[in-house]
């Protein structure tokens, strides 16, 4: 830079036994502004660059991936819940059916229609379809807090949901021709780690290579605080 001056100064040492001077003079006054760049001589930066755009697909595919489960999961337990309840209906109906034919099983053996064997038949089954009814009970409540815990915690409030199996069946969807399959995003995730696996290899490559900097600086750099000591330097 312009105005370096360079002194030698004949200085007792300290109590050490040691003291700096600068090569400017006993006061170096240094006020500068410096702008680096790096030249992506060796590819470091590009493979830099092409890791995080791979890490990133990464990112994305893995995410699909998640929300993808996660609506399998709740669909899954949504169909869960209303199939329980439509159980809880039909062994209710069920029961309801035993219990009228126990009744009339026992107004025969009053009047002497039917014997002990079929009054004791139908009492056994009614208190099968009454098992029946409190197993299907106990598993709607459980599809209930299972659907329920996906957004809240309080699990045992009674969700409301619309029956499926009272509308009607959407139409089937035309598979698509082709390979769909290799839409899916784990083939997506596998592609962007293979990407960031070559961008660690050319990452390794230009540790090998030299790598370029440029050096931009301006201000004053003098032993005294003049600004006509001011000058600039390029560094490469």
């Amino acid at each position: 830079m312009t105005g370096v001056q360079t002194c030698a100064l004949p200085i007792s040492p300290g109590p050490d036994g040691f003291r700096f001077v600068s090569l400017n003079a006993p006061r170096e006054f240094v006020n500068q502004g410096q702008m680096d760049l790096a030249v992506d001589t060796n590819g470091r930066i590009r493979a830099d660059i092409a890791r995080a755009r791979a890490d990133q697909r990464l990112s994305q595919a893995n995410l699909t991936i998640s929300q993808r489960d996660i609506r399998r999961l709740v669909t899954t337990s949504y169909y869960r819940l209303a199939l329980a309840r439509r159980l809880v209906t039909v062994t209710r109906d069920a029961l309801a059916e035993s219990q009228r034919f126990q009744d009339l099983t026992q107004k025969l053996f009053s009047g002497g229609e039917a014997a002990q064997a079929d009054v004791i038949k139908a009492s056994a089954d009614v208190s099968f379809q009454q098992l029946a009814v409190s197993n299907a009970e106990l598993e709607a409540q459980l599809a209930n807090n299972e659907l329920a815990s996906f957004w809240t915690s309080d699990v045992a409030a009674r969700l409301a949901i619309v029956d499926p199996f009272d509308q009607i069946a959407p139409t089937a969807v035309v598979a698509e021709s082709g390979t769909p399959y290799l839409q899916r995003p784990e083939f997506t995730a596998l592609s962007a780690s293979r990407d960031g696996l070559l961008a660690d290899v050319n990452k390794a490559k230009a540790d090998r290579r030299p790598q370029m900097h440029l050096t931009y600086s301006y201000g004053i750099d003098a032993g005294r605080l003049d600004y006509r000591e001011h000058g600039q330097a390029v560094i490469a």
